[in-house]
């Protein structure tokens, strides 16, 4: 059974837990919080969270004792607040049991795989014209700008407000670990910040504007830091969004290795089982009211386009509904509106205007909604799927991506509701 323990238990000095101390290195992260919960059955499992505010790093034992899953289960469920979601990282093989299992607290649409890399050698990538530099005072401003956007692309994370990346940002200035690739003219085109913890580096926080991608410039970076971090003796290692290609190649070609995956998930004490997804009649439009985004002007003209186009069966919209409301929505065009590439008559279908009220995003529900409305139409015998997706919006072109919108096809520059110029991407089934 589990109890409560400290940092001086047993368990971290046990051979299962030494071989995997680099894994769950934010464990020792959490350890000294005033808010620490710790908790374990000293051999097959242990629990740390620093705070209600951070997710809970669940270790196992790898083959651990297959009887302890109800321990395990009810000590996640003792973990559990009042939050929307409560988060946890923990092996996968954990995960798998859980799923099986059935916990009945799992959203097991909020599943995240995050790699684990480590270097012991760097290796040098291909040059670039940017050098190395300390971040400092001066850059605040843009460095705040690029916490910013780092946190709104990063998947499993939450978002931050500006007044929260500018507080992280001090934090980062007033530690000696915060450094910056320049170009030749001094614009800081890559950051990337790295905390301390025993003899672990964990290099975090690496960032580069959308304008500055595919130049090299977070390779080098990394490469350089981390032979500062060698040099000093620390073992370097870092996280990273397994099914992000781009950074991970960044890593890799820094002489980083790959070390495996940790899963990312979450549980809610009042899950969100009630919701249905289906289409709406044209009598309903109007409870789509409050998911628009703009005020009544634009949202009268809005609603007289789309009611005409709904009478001329030109589109249909799905929504998720919760206890009759309308809590998201996406849209289907059979027609083309802007681009003649964005349909085909009975093969290709343009989706467009999906939307989720703000209280329930991040819990997997709007990638459900999507889910459902491609397997929807794959079973009506459409093959073609297409997308907008502005070229900044790195968490959008994620989730897109996860789902087959991966070629790029043309290029729109928008409407009155929308005036940003985007890509549009295509998904064909079966690639």
């Amino acid at each position: 059974m589990f109890k409560k323990i400290d940092s001086s238990n047993k368990i971290f000095e046990s051979p299962e837990f030494q071989k995997d101390k680099y894994k769950f290195n934010l464990i020792f992260k959490n350890l000294p919080s005033p808010e620490l919960e710790l908790y374990s059955d000293e051999e097959n499992y242990l629990i740390c969270r620093g705070s209600k505010k951070f997710p809970a790093w669940l270790w196992t034992k790898d083959g651990f004792d297959k009887s302890k899953l109800d321990e395990i289960e009810d000590l996640i469920t003792f973990y559990l607040t009042d939050n929307v979601r409560d988060n946890f990282t923990c092996k996968k093989e954990l995960y798998d049991l859980l799923v099986q299992d059935n916990f009945k607290y799992l959203n097991k649409e909020a599943y995240f795989e995050m790699g684990f890399l480590i270097c012991n050698e760097t290796k040098k990538p291909r040059d670039c014209d940017g050098h190395l530099d300390k971040a400092y005072e001066e850059d605040r401003k843009i460095l705040e700008e690029y916490w910013y956007n780092d946190k709104k692309e990063m998947n499993g994370t939450e978002p931050v407000t500006r007044e929260e990346a500018a507080k992280d940002v001090d934090e980062f200035l007033k530690s000696d670990n915060f450094y910056v690739l320049r170009n030749p003219n001094g614009k800081v085109v890559c950051m990337v910040y790295y905390g301390v913890n025993g003899n672990q580096a964990k290099l975090s926080h690496v960032y580069t504007p959308v304008e500055e991608r595919q130049k090299g410039y977070a390779a080098n970076l990394i490469y350089l830091v981390t032979n500062i971090v060698l040099e000093k003796g620390l073992v370097p290692l870092l996280y990273t969004d397994y099914n992000y290609r781009a950074s991970n190649k960044a890593y890799i070609n820094a002489g980083y290795e790959d070390k495996g995956i940790l899963i990312n998930f979450s549980c809610s004490k009042n899950r969100l089982d009630n919701y249905t997804i289906r289409k709406i009649t044209v009598d309903e439009f109007d409870k789509l009211h409050d998911l628009f985004p703009d005020g009544d002007e634009l949202w009268n003209k809005y609603r007289d386009i789309r009611l005409k186009k709904f009478s001329a069966k030109a589109i249909d919209t799905y929504v998720i509904e919760m206890n009759g409301k309308f809590i998201g929505e996406l849209t289907i065009n059979y027609v083309s509106e802007d681009l003649p590439t964005e349909t085909i008559p009975g093969r290709r279908v343009y989706l467009q205007a999906f939307r989720l009220a703000k209280e329930y995003q991040g819990r997997g529900i709007g990638q459900q909604l999507i889910k459902y409305v491609l397997d929807d139409l794959e079973r009506q015998g459409y093959i073609e799927f297409t997308i907008g997706v502005e070229e900044d919006n790195e968490l959008a072109k994620h989730i897109y991506f996860k789902y087959g919108f991966t070629e790029p096809i043309d290029h729109g520059f928008g409407d009155e509701f929308d005036p940003t110029d985007y890509t549009l991407y295509l998904r064909t089934k079966g690639k």
